[in-house]
């Protein structure tokens, strides 16, 4: 029976080769081959244990292992809470820094308003005494043009 379960199996893998779908039905069957050999394995281990009286010997060992399993749920738990504290952390400083972040931008740009208000003050006032000087100038010009038109006026 087990040839004939062979040949079989031979058969749909021929199949499933032409599908292209071989490698992962290959990948089953010797998943399925090595869980068939572990059981077996098993199966002869608790019969030597049960025939050797050494029940009490497995009895022990699954209490270890439960033990180990309720001490890395324990961890795991515990891990659990520690990376939500330190979400939490991580949470609080980067809010922390986006108003930082925030207080420094609202006061650069205050800044910079005010440097731009400053510069235009210098430029208006800067401009204003242009102004005036030239405005001065002009009026001196044209006083001396006067004075030398009646000055000319005088001597003609």
């Amino acid at each position: 029976q087990i040839l004939m379960e062979r040949m079989l199996m031979h058969k749909v893998i021929l199949r499933m080769q032409r599908l292209h779908v071989s490698q992962c039905f290959e990948t089953w069957l010797s998943n399925v081959d090595y869980l068939k050999q572990v059981r077996r394995k098993l199966h002869r281990c608790l019969m030597r244990m049960a025939h050797a009286s050494l029940v009490h010997c497995f009895e022990a060992w699954v209490g270890f292992v439960s033990e180990q399993r309720a001490l890395a749920h324990g961890r795991a738990m515990a891990n659990r809470i520690a990376d939500v504290r330190r979400q939490d952390t991580l949470y609080v400083s980067l809010m922390a820094w986006v108003d930082r972040s925030h207080a420094w931008r609202t006061k650069r740009y205050r800044m910079r308003r005010a440097v731009t208000h400053i510069n235009r003050l210098y430029m208006h006032q800067s401009f204003g005494k242009w102004l005036g000087y030239v405005q001065q100038i002009l009026m001196e010009r044209m006083l001396m043009h006067k004075v030398i038109l009646r000055m000319q006026r005088l001597h003609v």
